[in-house]
């Protein structure tokens, strides 16, 4: 198709296109119509090296029964049961899951176990200073030690 060059003046001046940006405009008009012209919708991104699913199911499994180990560990428990999966492929996942932290794995366990780990809320050594009394934090039940369920914090500064 020929156009005359004062013809594709017009729309190039007025509306700041490129000339590349117009031709491909002008494509697209002739083979979809007014269809064509609309903006076109992203594609959801591949992440070929993510996990599957299935064996992120075996890692939330096994953080139910295990809460208190870390991907390190839960990686090479899993390697000997079978299931090959890299220290930061299992943190990879337990970041995407918001459970990189021990207390959070605590509270998913408590959440999607059929025994409950965590028993009672007890005021604990640690100061919150939004209402000036001492937090409340979980204590865990024997089956691990009872300073895994607290999450180490500053002393109060008193002046």
């Amino acid at each position: 198709m020929h156009i005359n060059t004062r013809t594709l003046q017009i729309p190039v001046g007025v509306f700041h296109l490129s000339r590349t940006i117009y031709y491909e405009w002008l494509r697209r008009f002739n083979k979809l119509g007014y269809l064509g012209l609309q903006d076109k919708k992203k594609a959801k991104p591949k992440m070929p090296n993510q996990i599957k699913p299935d064996k992120e199911k075996i890692i939330l499994n096994y953080i139910i029964e295990y809460p208190t180990h870390g991907p390190r560990r839960i990686a090479n428990e899993l390697r000997q049961q079978g299931n090959t999966v890299s220290e930061t492929g299992v943190y990879n996942v337990l970041c995407r899951k918001q459970l990189n932290h021990r207390l959070d794995r605590l509270f998913y366990a408590q959440e999607h176990s059929d025994n409950p780990i965590i028993t009672e809320w007890v005021p604990s050594r640690a100061w919150d200073a939004s209402t000036s009394r001492p937090a409340l934090m979980p204590t865990v039940t024997s089956a691990w030690p009872r300073s895994i369920g607290t999450r180490r914090q500053k002393a109060p500064l008193i002046l």
